[in-house]
């Protein structure tokens, strides 16, 4: 349910139409796809770099939606769906969870010959539904020099889930309990086991986990639908252009990502993790443009994922799927820092369409967690949290810009459709992107 969606600046395109125009020195100097978007390799949108003219501003209105976030690419890169999270409250499960433990440990005292508590088996846990992010982010850039680009994006993020927890395979509860018509005949309350929990045993474990997710030892949210709307983190960045020739250009881009969206909310184990971080990543990008109907873009970049701090439930063993709120602690995190590899291909199909293709691969290192107590098992947390991923993309952009050079057009713009799709990665959270631009020159 933790999905990846982390907003940055990038994918800038300039139109081919507009490179013999500015090159001859035109005042004009009209605009490129100057454009922020969410995670540089997550976002559908992509194209060579450019820089806008001194004094000249881009507006874009970006509308997306992220979806399939509910799988995710395992440890081994085998894509799983949500039921990847399904417990089997097994007995030996059972036993690692104070609260069965006390009650399977009460039932064998109240008959030893029996021992049913040892039977004591309540199948499994299944997780079930979607979840969605939708987004709409206003950008704006201006060129300060004739070498230098600065922007900032501020996204705005709606968050859909309907996922939700049910009861699988046969759960024997209800049956060795069955006996007991009042559960207050077992004890609970001398033995410190709460009369509630073992009215939900009996149910499932959809309704057992629920009930230690709300009691005071737990404390968490409960798992239900959701349908929020937040601020995410804004990006300010900048092109700047190291190197131009007629056969190809040099820009460093660079991304800095400020922690204004809200962290992962330890309390919240439907809270997406990739909000409320300071980034800041560099990219080298080259552009080679063949001729006015054809342009390739090969991209590296670097992203610094800066070391901060952050409250998290640390498991007290492998498999605990719950730690209850005395584990709690608020610890240093180093997040491991990323490389990034880009290419694309623009293809002018008309004066006024562009197709275009693009494959990106990332590898981020896992993350490291320090201070707290210092004797607790950080190393659970730091479990499969390395990651990669590769995208595929493809959009198709019309465009008025050639237009109104040729003055047929009153109005610079142009309307991009373009989706994104993760077609391979390692602990990471499968996205499929589909997103709209509207771009204004001025």
């Amino acid at each position: 349910m933790k999905s990846a969606i982390v907003w940055v600046f990038g994918g800038i395109m300039f139109p081919a139409e507009l490179v013999p125009f500015l090159k001859k020195g035109t005042k004009l100097g009209l605009m490129v796809q100057f454009a922020f978007m969410m995670k540089a390799n997550a976002a559908a949108d992509f194209g060579p770099a450019a820089l806008l003219p001194k004094g000249r501003y881009q507006a874009v209105v970006r509308f997306g939606d992220v979806s399939h976030i509910q799988q995710k690419y395992s440890s081994s890169g085998e894509l799983q769906g949500p039921e990847r999270m399904n417990k089997r409250f097994s007995n030996e499960f059972l036993r690692k969870i104070p609260d069965a433990k006390r009650l399977i440990h009460l039932m064998n005292s109240q008959n030893p010959r029996k021992a049913e508590g040892d039977a004591l088996d309540m199948g499994e846990l299944m997780v079930q539904g979607k979840a969605k992010v939708d987004y709409i982010a206003p950008q704006l850039a201006r060129g300060m020099t004739s070498k230098w680009t600065l922007g900032m994006a501020i996204p705005v993020v709606n968050y859909k889930s309907d996922v939700t927890t049910a009861n699988g395979g046969v759960n024997n509860a209800a049956e060795l309990l069955n006996e007991y018509a009042d559960d207050r005949n077992l004890g609970l309350i001398s033995e410190g086991i709460k009369p509630a929990l073992v009215k939900a045993v009996k149910q499932g474990p959809s309704q057992a986990t629920s009930v230690i997710m709300n009691s005071s030892d737990y404390h968490y949210r409960e798992i239900s639908p959701r349908n929020e709307q937040f601020m995410g983190d804004v990006i300010v960045g900048s092109v700047y252009q190291i190197y131009t020739s007629p056969k190809w250009d040099l820009y460093l881009t660079n991304e800095l990502t400020l922690p204004t969206g809200p962290k992962q909310d330890p309390d919240d184990l439907l809270s997406l993790p990739i909000f409320g971080k300071t980034a800041l990543k560099n990219t080298l990008y080259n552009n080679f443009p063949v001729n006015y109907w054809l342009t390739f873009g090969l991209g590296l970049s670097y992203t610094w994922n800066i070391p901060d701090q952050m409250t998290k439930r640390v498991p007290r063993y492998d498999g605990d799927f719950l730690p209850p709120d005395s584990t709690k602690e608020n610890l240093d995190r180093d997040p491991g820092d990323s490389v990034g590899f880009q290419l694309a291909s623009i293809f002018k199909l008309t004066d006024y369409f562009d197709l275009g293709a693009g494959y990106e691969m990332e590898f981020r290192g896992k993350d490291r967690y320090s201070g707290g107590k210092g004797t607790s098992r950080y190393d659970l947390l730091e479990n499969n949290t390395g990651q990669e991923a590769q995208y595929v993309k493809l959009k198709l952009t019309y465009s008025t810009v050639t237009s109104y050079f040729n003055g047929t057009s009153k109005i610079p713009y142009q309307v991009t459709y373009a989706f994104a799709d993760m077609v391979g990665g390692v602990n990471i959270e499968r996205q499929f992107t589909n997103e709209l631009l509207l771009k204004f020159y001025f």
